[in-house]
């Protein structure tokens, strides 16, 4: 079994009668911010960068968690987790055009899939989470986040035999396709 296997994935997480108290660890999580993409030197600059009080006003609180903290929304929180409008989904972060509607994934677990993103436009990193002390065994997730200002999006998951992109949607902002 691969590692990409043996992680569980979110149905699994939130589904059962501990799927409130899962919900809450997992939105409740939190990472100190220089642990906020593993493997990024101190060094590294992105394009976009703001301090982190800017970053509050741009994103609200709400989004802010999500995208410069790590923290994952609650299912079906998202206005894109179960409608597809043709357009291309951009980074609430910095604007950069990120996914293609034509890549959407729909799946009926609360948030938003894509089976890939656009080229260059997302960087992956890897980090290993008991949420809190949720898991008995800490698991390894693949994060996916923004190459030019480095937000958080949401991870790479296998979800019914398919790897896919699972996106907080309040990370991103449609713009439609032009009639």
């Amino acid at each position: 079994m691969s590692i990409i296997e043996a992680m569980p994935n979110r149905r699994a997480i939130l589904t059962g009668g501990a799927a409130s108290a899962m919900a809450w660890s997992i939105v409740s999580q939190t990472r100190a911010a220089e642990n906020f993409l593993p493997g990024i030197s101190n060094d590294f600059a992105f394009e976009v960068t703001r301090t982190e009080e800017e970053w509050r006003e741009r994103l609200g609180e709400n989004v802010y968690k999500i995208m410069r903290r790590g923290e994952t929304e609650f299912p079906t929180s998202s206005d894109y987790w179960n409608v597809n409008t043709p357009g291309v989904y951009h980074c609430k972060g910095c604007d950069l055009p990120l996914y293609s509607s034509e890549w959407y994934s729909p799946q009926q677990i609360g948030f938003v899939f894509f089976k890939h993103a656009d080229p260059d436009s997302v960087l992956t990193g890897i980090h290993t989470t008991d949420y809190n002390g949720s898991l008995a065994t800490p698991k390894v997730m693949i994060e996916v986040h923004c190459r030019r200002c480095g937000g958080h999006l949401g991870h790479i998951l296998l979800i019914n035999g398919e790897v896919l992109h699972c996106i907080n949607g309040t990370a991103l902002v449609l713009k439609p396709a032009e009639a």
